[in-house]
């Protein structure tokens, strides 16, 4: 059985991004409606397909989507994250996380946990600082205190499955709109 295919071409700039191992952040600034979000949507499924199998053959990632609020999760992150891979993929979503449990033809098993954070609390932000996680992405990067990438940053490249020393690619994603012209 054939798996359902995803058909997306990413624009120049989205590319770019996702075709840089080198840095461990990499942001994007766009206008709105550019294909910040989806692009980031993409670039993490790619990651999970990418990842290396464990001792079992199971590909395992664990990323974390953060925002400051988790209407703006859910309005923004979410729904683009169902969009595009609902179609492909089984999931299930609790309060704060969606987990993805699939097998893939060309990959093999693939289990995904994709924590979603809001940061509009202290004890959100706190909740970082205990992650084990493969990377993240900052949604509306402009809005988050850098104190969070430095955090987020310490976090990614730890959630590495028995028999797997090292993950493929660990690091941050992020995007925001441009920043309002009187802005410092």
């Amino acid at each position: 059985m054939n798996s359902p295919v995803i058909s997306y071409t990413a624009p120049p700039t989205i590319s770019k991004m996702m075709l840089d191992d080198k840095h461990e952040v990499r942001l994007i600034v766009g206008p709105y409606g550019s294909g910040k979000t989806t692009g980031n949507v993409m670039e993490l499924a790619r990651r999970m397909l990418e990842e290396h199998p464990d001792a079992q053959g199971v590909r395992r990632t664990r990323f974390v989507v953060v925002r400051n609020t988790a209407q703006q999760l859910r309005q923004s992150a979410l729904e683009d994250i169902r969009k595009w891979l609902q179609p492909i993929m089984n999931y299930k979503v609790t309060d704060s996380t969606i987990q993805f449990r699939f097998h893939h033809q060309d990959y093999g098993k693939i289990e995904s946990d994709w924590l979603l954070i809001p940061l509009d609390k202290p004890e959100d932000q706190q909740r970082l600082l205990s992650l084990n996680l493969t990377a993240g992405w900052v949604s509306e990067f402009r809005e988050v205190p850098i104190s969070i990438f430095e955090a987020l940053l310490g976090r990614t490249g730890r959630y590495r499955p028995l028999g797997v020393g090292t993950n493929a690619w660990h690091g941050i994603i992020a995007e925001s709109n441009p920043p309002d012209e009187d802005s410092k």
